[in-house]
């Protein structure tokens, strides 16, 4: 067994394990790039565009070329953008090179957040929490949108910090904690608003968690609403710049994004409908190409891009507008066509879902082959899947787990819901990533423990009984 000084295994030393888990993330990453052909600079969410746009003009915009100038914008979420420009400071510009450093980093702090909940998940049993860190390291899915100008590996990072922070919020319910909770999910709602439906949600299961601020019966005491209370309060004050710099920039005090609405509208549409009833649900991209026809097929849409075209800029609010009528357009469609609308959402929770995960469309105009990887990927995620279903199973109802369990459940509900009404795909489910790593390492935990009790109790059945001589008589 290999010692750290002679004194203990590697797998229970922090630092070793922090460097191993971290060596394996960036070899896996590595690997996936030499199998792929490198990292991919396309930029279609303007994300790296917008970190430029933040160091020349120190506001998020997008380049407005007929002007030769910039126009702000709340098109995207802001942290993705502002961490690529700070890789940028020392160059002055964002570069491919700095998002694959972004994305790594951003990788390996997913790494360590789940290995740092499961060492407080099973102090006992610090291997477990050095597996669910690793199959966090090597996901496919993870590794793959890393190679991408995507937010993904953000979104992976806040969950696992999310997870981390209330794995400590169930053994400590204390006001820091709940800070440090609230922080996480304020943050996470930066990188992906969907993760705003979870702040009244962690408020909600705060109220429930750790035994001393529960009085007898079950409704919470005064000192878990001051939790609770506290989580939101947090949440929402590391929120607030993100609306109040839309209020006084663009007019609107935007909590999420300028882009729900034109999400909603293209998933919901006649030319979507076409395209999954033409390729089937296994295709990534399908957005991408009913937002072609959905454009060429729309006057109104054209007339909208022709005027942000124009030489004289829109007015303020013009962004919050066009999306607007985009959802009001999907919202019409879903009231015209309901069993469209299901049946288009049963596809979007298959994509999403789905035990192999399409990863690329290989041409717009045809459905892709199935991949070479396809075996090892069912393999993969059907075990991944079996054993979180397990984790999950066992870990219901435990009163240290209450949080943690409660959160990555709604987590998956939250998801869902969003999947279903505007866009599903493998990299929707990237934030439950950590959490099923967790519940699969769960699962080993218990069938390891069962087993060695019934070991144990083999080999005391086993075990020679000794013999007691009868006392002889006198």
């Amino acid at each position: 067994m290999l010692m750290l000084g002679g004194r203990e295994p590697w797998w229970k030393s922090s630092a070793a394990a922090c460097v191993a888990l971290a060596a394996l993330t960036l070899s896996a990453r590595t690997a996936c790039c030499w199998l792929t052909d490198g990292p991919k600079g396309e930029d279609p969410d303007s994300y790296l565009e917008m970190a430029n746009q933040v160091l020349r003009h120190h506001t998020l915009a997008v380049d407005h070329r007929p002007t030769d100038g910039s126009l702000p914008t709340a098109s995207r979420a802001p942290l993705y953008p502002l961490m690529l420009a700070l890789s940028g400071l020392v160059k002055g510009r964002a570069t491919l090179m700095g998002v694959m450093a972004v994305n790594s980093l951003l990788l390996v702090a997913t790494v360590v957040f789940t290995w740092l909940a499961g060492r407080r998940l099973w102090p006992h049993h610090p291997w477990a929490a050095l597996v669910a860190g690793a199959v966090a390291g090597v996901d496919p899915i993870a590794v793959h949108y890393s190679q991408h100008i995507a937010p993904e590996t953000l979104a992976l990072a806040s969950a696992a910090f999310i997870f981390w922070r209330m794995v400590e919020l169930d053994a400590r319910t204390t006001i820091r904690n709940a800070i440090l909770v609230g922080v996480s999910v304020g943050l996470a709602t930066l990188g992906r608003p969907t993760f705003l439906l979870m702040v009244p949600v962690l408020a909600l299961v705060a109220l429930f968690l750790g035994q001393k601020q529960r009085p007898a019966g079950w409704w919470p005491s005064i000192a878990a609403f001051k939790v609770s209370s506290v989580l939101a309060l947090s949440a929402v004050l590391v929120i607030l710049p993100w609306p109040l710099r839309n209020l006084i920039v663009l007019g609107e005090p935007i909590a999420t994004t300028s882009h729900g609405g034109s999400t909603l509208a293209l998933g919901n549409c006649p030319e979507m409908l076409e395209v999954v009833n033409e390729h089937g649900v296994n295709v990534v991209h399908v957005s991408r190409k009913a937002l072609d026809r959905f454009v060429a097929s729309s006057p109104v849409v054209k007339a909208y891009l022709l005027a942000n075209n124009d030489p004289v800029p829109p007015p303020p609010g013009t962004e919050r507008a066009a999306d607007q009528w985009l959802a009001a357009q999907g919202q019409q469609f879903i009231r015209d066509h309901p069993k469209e609308f299901l049946w288009l959402a049963w596809a979007r929770l298959k994509l999403t879902w789905s035990v192999v995960p399409p990863m690329k469309l290989e041409d717009a105009d045809q459905v892709p082959q199935s991949p070479p990887m396809e075996l090892p990927l069912t393999i993969w995620y059907a075990g991944i899947y079996t054993l979180a279903l397990a984790g999950w199973w066992m870990m219901r109802g435990l009163s240290r787990t209450r949080g943690l369990w409660w959160t990555g459940t709604m987590l998956v509900l939250v998801i869902s819901v969003f999947a279903a009404v505007y866009f599903g795909g493998p990299r929707m489910r990237a934030p439950v990533m950590p959490w099923l790593c967790l519940l699969s390492s769960n699962a080993m935990v218990v069938v390891f423990v069962q087993a060695r009790l019934l070991v144990r109790r083999g080999r005391l059945v086993t075990a020679p009984q000794p013999v007691h001589s009868a006392p002889t008589r006198a």
